[in-house]
């Protein structure tokens, strides 16, 4: 099955950028969750042309988007909602993955295990 999968993956070459991304992410834990994230991948990414979007409550950044969501865990389902509206409006990609405000993405493995699918 393995085997298949990775054949598949060669066959339905996706591009890193074919994936955009959007972190959710709350004020009161932003300041300190968001810089490891940005010198690990964020940034990496945002470089390779690869769309990522944080999404907060509260922000003053270009590649932020703030929403009137709530600044806990209720706020999560409003966030990740605006989230997928925000990156339908702002990129052409085919994939879109929401994320938590710790979480390491890395970004050629999973476009690697995506372009074993379709997108539609």
């Amino acid at each position: 099955m393995r085997l298949l999968l990775a054949i598949a993956a060669i066959t339905n070459a996706l591009d890193v950028q074919d994936v955009a991304y959007a972190v959710i992410t709350s004020s009161p834990v932003a300041k300190d969750r968001l810089p490891p994230l940005e010198a690990a991948w964020i940034k990496p990414a945002r470089a390779r042309g690869i769309t990522v979007l944080i999404i907060n409550d509260a922000c003053d950044d270009p590649n932020c988007v703030a929403v009137a969501c709530e600044a806990s865990q209720a706020g999560v389902p409003c966030k990740s909602g605006r989230a997928f509206v925000e990156l339908r409006r702002r990129t052409t990609a085919s994939w879109f993955a929401r994320v938590m405000g710790d979480t390491f993405v890395d970004v050629d493995t999973l476009t690697w295990h995506l372009a074993a699918y379709d997108s539609t």
